[in-house]
């Protein structure tokens, strides 16, 4: 029954860890809620065309703007138009930024007899949904952006959202009036940054710095640009990064350009790109081009990845890497194709990203959406919307899907609450934004919501292994050494009392070692370690010489000491080894390492030197599975029948060649329980890890740096982590991982034991 139980336990165990990361790798769950037709709803934008569309936090309202400048609200519940504004007349009307026939004060279009033939005619629109911003271009070379937001509040218990349309200010961006067919806005405050592409494929760039004096005012600067010079072919996209400083454009020829505007009067062309194609995100050399063009370009949240879709229906994600250029002799920084996506069937029309994390969707000239997310690389689903898609958004909460076409709105109800994990992520390289190539980082949380989760669990398997070595360097010899000397060697009365003595080193409480070796031990080894380096030496040098030197001892002063009892005298040995070394330390840092041992051990080794490191952890970690290793190995060995001893003996062995040649052979799969025992208790170990170790995530076998381990991973983060979370059930990632390890382990050496076993009993 008691085996039966502890069966039982353990199944339960993993099946509940197993019900906690099953989640995790389910797909996306997409369902239609409703579907809503322009005509019945009443919605103006069914007559003059509908450009944009957005959708509250609750996915109870969507607004459409149309290409007469008017906002309609739609109660997605109920299907009907309950709203209809029109803030760039409005904002005409007040501010006189338009030429009205008849300026009327109200902002309700249906007060004005003449204010009708005066609506913007809008020919391109794009959403920001984190900026709550929809920018515009008009027929007459004009762009400007409307603030929308649904704000909500409370009648008693009764949710009620309401819609707020603001237009901003407006900017004539073509002196030429010309058609805008593709426009971008970003930057606050002092600098505004404003680019569009005409209907003539013209690029055009105009920046707005303030100059504010400490008196108060400022001077206005405005700096018109065309850019179509610098591009091959006709520009068929663009995207503006969210601080206006890069400007990305695509061509029909397949080609991306990319711009610094880091200085505001000369926008510097960075690089000529190839899009698509075997060659995608190579330099565009001796007049080389893209298999498809470019027909999509949007900056994901965070405003460092950017996505681009092509006529052949291929989707990538790309951002900025460091490399070196030989021709200025120095490093810049340029877009380059990170990770590709599942491809459409036909060219990319519209990408919609996601407020929350690194999902976006993707819309083709074929009306099929799939939603997509740029690290994992994964597509949860490819669906069709329907004839005559416009456009797609994804609700603030990523939650739901609205999609536009000429003929109404769909809303989706979507259930992806895990895009950014995959085996991929958990497991292998993924090259992360700002990181020059793919890389193992775990780093679960930021300061803002547009950081870029990396869930990677292989620095913490690392520094779980390599914590686990370092301390088995210090462990098993001593503790497997000391058994067999002890078993075999020592005299009985000292048996007595050391046995015990170390046993008792085996109910130390953990943390108390972690505050120990965290507060006390690693100050201290920082500034002996020279003295420590030179105990290597120094102690081994000197019990190699002591013992050369006890044969030759007179016989009465050798007589004197019970035989087995001889180990004591080492101790003053040691304690003397250890004192004159460390008294050594400071001269040979000084002759020999510059004085520095941390700058030596950098500019000499390249290793470099963290207070709270492994060398720490193998000494304190090592000290508490001593104990372990030292009992198991003890009771194996002296389990050992003392007539396979005596038989030896009185063949004409030596103790020492009996102790090695027949008692630690027949003891051997105890011995090696007893290393399994004390692999597990290191692996498992989470409180000296966690107080000694600094806690970095970095993949070094260096001594002298920290780590992470899985364990101390799970104790640090588990209390932050919300349940049900990304991060919570990737925690439990992280305990099926360091339980599989030590039952695999186990598994082996149980396996391995009983071979030996067998093999051993003709003993």
């Amino acid at each position: 029954m008691g085996g039966l139980s502890i069966l039982i336990a353990v199944l339960a165990l993993v099946g509940f860890i197993g019900k906690e990361v099953l989640p995790l790798l389910q797909g996306a769950h997409v369902s239609e809620r409703v579907e809503i037709r322009f005509d019945d709803a009443g919605v103006g934008a069914a007559m003059s065309g509908a450009l944009a569309a957005g959708v509250d936090e609750y996915m109870e309202y969507a607004f459409v703007l149309g290409q007469d400048g008017t906002i309609d609200v739609i109660d997605l519940e109920e299907g009907r138009l309950t709203k209809s504004v029109a803030p760039l007349v409005a904002e005409a009307l007040h501010s006189g930024a338009l030429p009205l026939a008849a300026a009327d004060e109200a902002a309700d279009l249906g007060q004005s007899k003449d204010t009708e033939a005066h609506r913007p005619k809008l020919t391109a629109a794009r959403y920001i949904p984190w900026e709550g911003r929809v920018v515009h271009g008009a027929e007459d070379g004009w762009v400007g952006a409307i603030d929308v937001q649904f704000p909500v509040r409370f009648e008693g218990s009764r949710r009620v959202i309401d819609f707020v349309a603001r237009s901003g200010e407006r900017v004539l961006l073509d002196p030429q009036r010309r058609t805008i067919r593709d426009v971008a806005i970003a930057g606050s405050g002092d600098r505004a940054t404003v680019a569009g592409i005409t209907a003539e494929s013209a690029v055009l760039l105009k920046t707005r710095e303030v100059s504010r004096s400490m008196f108060g005012g400022g001077e206005s600067i405005e700096r018109l640009f065309d850019l179509t010079g610098d591009i091959r072919g006709r520009a068929t996209a663009l995207a503006l990064s969210p601080d206006g400083r890069a400007l990305l454009v695509g061509t029909d020829a397949g080609l991306l350009y990319q711009w610094s505007l880091q200085n505001p009067t000369s926008p510097q062309l960075v690089a000529e790109i190839v899009a698509s194609g075997p060659e995608a995100g190579d330099l565009a050399y001796g007049g080389a081009v893209g298999t498809s063009a470019v027909t999509a370009l949007t900056f994901l949240i965070g405003g460092q990845t950017v996505v681009v879709g092509d006529a052949g229906g291929g989707v990538s994600a790309w951002f900025e890497v460091r490399e070196n250029d030989p021709a200025q002799g120095a490093t810049t920084r340029r877009f380059h194709r990170i990770h590709v996506l599942q491809p459409h069937e036909s060219a990319v029309r519209d990408i919609a990203p996601s407020q929350r994390n690194r999902t976006f969707v993707t819309l083709d000239e074929l009306g099929v959406a799939a939603m997509h997310h740029s690290t994992s690389q994964q597509t949860f689903y490819s669906r069709p919307v329907g004839a005559g898609a416009i456009s797609v958004v994804i609700s603030p909460k990523s939650d739901g899907q609205l999609n536009l076409s000429d003929r109404g709105l769909t809303l989706w109800d979507v259930r992806n609450p895990h895009p950014e994990v995959s085996l991929r992520t958990l497991f292998a390289p993924i090259h992360y934004e700002g990181y020059r190539a793919p890389a193992h980082v775990w780093q679960s949380t930021g300061a803002t919501d547009a950081f870029e989760s990396k869930f990677s669990l292989v620095p913490l398997a690392f520094g779980t292994i390599k914590g686990t070595i370092y301390a088995l360097i210090f462990a098993l010899p001593l503790g497997v050494l000391g058994a067999v000397y002890t078993s075999q060697f020592m005299h009985p009365r000292l048996q007595s009392v050391v046995k015990p003595t170390i046993e008792i080193m085996a109910g130390l409480p953990s943390v108390v070692l972690g505050f120990l070796a965290g507060l006390w031990l690693a100050p201290i080894l920082s500034k002996v370690l020279p003295g420590l380096l030179l105990m290597l030496v120094v102690i081994p040098a000197l019990i190699v010489s002591a013992a050369f030197i006890w044969p030759k001892l007179p016989p009465r002063i050798r007589r004197n000491i019970p035989r087995g009892a001889e180990a004591v005298l080492l101790i003053p040995v040691v304690l003397a080894g250890a004192a004159g070394a460390l008294a050594l330390g400071p001269a040979l840092e000084a002759w020999a390492m510059a004085g520095d041992v941390r700058y030596w051990l950098f500019d000499a080794l390249g290793l470099g030197f963290e207070q709270r490191n492994s060398l720490v952890i193998g000494i304190v970690m090592g000290f508490a599975v001593i104990p372990v290793v030292f009992s198991v190995s003890e009771d194996a060995l002296s389990s050992v029948p003392r007539s396979l001893s005596a038989g030896s003996l009185a063949l004409g062995a030596s103790r020492w060649q009996t102790a090695l040649g027949v008692v630690v052979p027949a003891a051997l799969p105890g011995i090696l329980s007893a290393v399994l025992v004390s692999i597990g208790r290191a692996a498992g170990e989470t409180m000296i890890v966690l107080m000694a170790t600094g806690n970095t995530p970095v993949m070094s076998m260096n001594i002298f740096d920290g780590f992470r381990a899985l364990s101390a991973n799970i104790a640090v983060e588990l209390p932050e982590a919300p349940v049900g979370g990304t991060l919570y059930r990737t925690l439990f990632v992280a305990s099926l991982l360091l339980f599989a390890f030590t039952f695999c382990l186990n598994t082996i050496g149980e396996a391995v034991r009983l071979r030996m076993r067998k093999r051993l009993s003709r003993l």
